[in-house]
């Protein structure tokens, strides 16, 4: 049976089709988790294998192994963590290429202009509010003693370290998380509804991000990039947008550099305000001229919600990889 297609159960007597759609999605669930599985490895194991290559070859010192850039200086270490990171995001891609008659790039429908245009800077502007929304969040988590992990520190006042960021902070996200997890998850749960789709993969998108101050912000982008996705039909839209806010954060971040702490907050404050403002603006006209192509698809299946639900719940790989996500997260903290 094409893992996309269900409609061969409405040959089915209700009781039985009924069965077989809980089957069907219990096991495009499973093939999710083992996906997310699969990722949660590949993160543990990629950026060893790639430092046990490097001592192997002498290209690291085992003595630098525990110093700052591996003893390399940050161009090297970027280097060594821009391949693990491919590695890490490319194990779970390929078990998606041996799954036969499935393109993660896969629907690639011409956008509607004003569509495509006002998507993106409304989406734009979601993830600089969702910046907003988990700064105070963090803020409320600290009063309660819960302290979120700092930040890795990479960036160096460098031309080489900014494009270095740049493609492995903006480019390689972009593309390879919204193979994965618009392309693939979000894909596989379309029959059972857009919304029901967009959720549970941008829960699974935030969960995969492994600790407190960014599984927030990552639900909420994740949410916006899948209500793209699924709106236009093209996935390069939400990896446009995707890398659109990565950079951002990377620009920014250079540019503190060259300003105190004091004007890289106001420069950084009035650029998430701007685009916010904008992508209000953006929703309302796409509210006013395109309300009929903003329509989610309902749940194409003929499943009840809580039918849905039993049969995520009900797949071990599904249910096991978030677990696994939960304990990372809480191990990070």
């Amino acid at each position: 049976m094409d893992i996309l297609d269900p409609s061969s159960f409405d040959q089915l007597q209700p009781v039985e089709a009924k069965k077989n759609k809980r089957s069907f999605l219990r096991s495009n669930a499973n093939f999710s988790g083992l996906l997310m599985l699969v990722l949660v490895v590949s993160f543990q194991l990629a950026f060893p294998i790639v430092l046990a290559v490097c001592v192997l070859f002498g290209i690291v010192s085992w003595d630098a192994v525990n110093l700052p850039y591996l003893g390399l200086g940050n161009t090297a270490y970027l280097i060594i963590y821009t391949l693990a990171y491919v590695l890490a995001m490319g194990a779970p891609l390929l078990l998606l290429l041996g799954r036969r008659g499935f393109n993660p790039l896969s629907p690639t429908k011409r956008v509607h202009v004003g569509v495509g245009t006002l998507g993106f800077v409304t989406a734009v502007g979601v993830c600089m509010l969702a910046n907003v929304i988990t700064s105070y969040l963090l803020a409320l988590l600290s009063e309660v003693g819960i302290q979120a992990p700092p930040p890795p520190q990479m960036m160096v006042n460098t031309p080489v370290s900014f494009v270095l960021n740049l493609v492995v902070m903006a480019v390689l996200p972009a593309l390879l998380e919204e193979l994965v997890f618009r392309g693939c998850v979000l894909r596989l749960l379309r029959s059972y509804g857009d919304l029901f789709a967009v959720v549970v993969s941008s829960v699974l998108f935030g969960l995969m991000h492994g600790n407190i101050r960014q599984i927030p912000f990552a639900i909420i982008v994740g949410l916006v990039l899948g209500w793209l996705y699924v709106i236009t039909d093209n996935i390069w839209m939400s990896i446009l947008v995707h890398f659109t806010n990565n950079a951002i954060s990377v620009v920014c971040e250079y540019l503190e550099f060259s300003m105190t702490s004091s004007e890289a907050g106001a420069l950084y404050f009035n650029v998430i305000l701007r685009l916010i403002g904008a992508g209000l603006v953006a929703l309302g006209l796409l509210m006013i001229f395109f309300r009929r192509r903003l329509e989610l698809r309902k749940n194409a299946i003929g499943l009840s919600f809580w039918n849905r639900v039993y049969s995520l719940i009900t797949a071990p790989a599904f249910v096991g990889s978030v677990a696994l996500f939960i304990v990372l997260m809480l191990l990070e903290m």
